[in-house]
């Protein structure tokens, strides 16, 4: 018997944020834990990134674009523009 695979949780073409860490839907670069439910194996809830996440990487990281743990996507902020994540390379 084949146990059911669970369904990802995090939707692909966004960037997630636990505390310090920054995560894509992929789980090489989430891992199985956090793809499957959502959270860090202690628990913390990663939700989507917002404005406010970018300014504030670009304030503690200057010169450095905030992006995912796999660099497969970027996040950037305007206040014209909002909130935009674009796709630096694509997962294989």
């Amino acid at each position: 018997m084949v146990a059911n695979s669970p369904t990802p949780v995090l939707r692909p073409g966004v960037i997630y944020r636990a505390r310090d860490l920054f995560v894509c839907s992929d789980f090489r670069c989430a891992g199985p834990t956090v793809a499957q439910t959502g959270r860090t194996i202690g628990g913390v809830p990663f939700q989507p990134v917002r404005g406010r996440d970018v300014i504030e990487f670009a304030s503690v990281s200057p010169g450095r674009g905030l992006t995912c743990e796999c660099g497969a996507l970027a996040a950037t902020f305007s206040w014209i523009r909002g909130l935009r994540v674009e796709t630096v390379y694509a997962h294989q």
